[in-house]
């Protein structure tokens, strides 16, 4: 007796096939089945098998998703997009990030990322020069301001270079 075993990948992709190919060419379902290597059996169970709750999930997650993708113009990402589905109670069960970020992959789902404009940012060496430019016209001013401006009271009311000129000259 054989097995029904398949290799990794979407799971019961030789029984769509050959409900296609019978569907299409009008091939026996026998003959397909021997073809595929599966059993009558299983593809007729498989056959009469509805979607599975976790199936039902996924579409009603993929067109939740699909609603707020065109409400928000393409701009939510995956953990936007996953607390908008939460906020707004769109689901009936609970999807976290990992899921949505899964659905939104698996069907081609992207955010629009603005982009920095580079050409408008200055290199670094420009920063640093514009920046020692300054700190020299500060510092320069400063040391005028302290000594040709400003009056100390413990100098009697005179500037720094008003008291060394009258120091020197006594």
């Amino acid at each position: 007796m054989r097995r029904n075993k398949q290799q990794g990948g979407e799971k019961g992709i030789r029984q769509k096939t050959i409900r296609e190919l019978n569907e299409e060419y009008g091939w026996s379902i026998s003959e397909l089945c021997r073809t595929a290597g599966i059993t009558r059996d299983a593809y007729y169970k498989w056959l009469k098998r509805g979607t599975s709750n976790n199936q039902q999930e996924q579409e009603d997650l993929l067109s939740a998703i699909m609603d707020l993708e065109k409400e928000h113009k393409g701009t939510l990402g995956y953990l936007g997009m996953t607390t908008q589905l939460a906020s707004e109670n769109r689901l009936y069960f609970k999807a976290g990030i990992k899921r949505v970020t899964n659905c939104m992959r698996s069907n081609g789902i992207t955010s629009n990322v603005r982009r920095k404009k580079r050409n408008r940012i200055k290199r670094r060496e420009e920063y640093i020069n514009d920046n020692l430019e300054e700190l020299k016209t500060s510092v320069q001013g400063a040391i005028d301001y302290f000594n040709r401006k400003r009056a100390y009271a413990s100098k009697n009311g005179l500037t720094a270079e008003q008291f060394r000129n009258q120091a020197v000259s006594c």
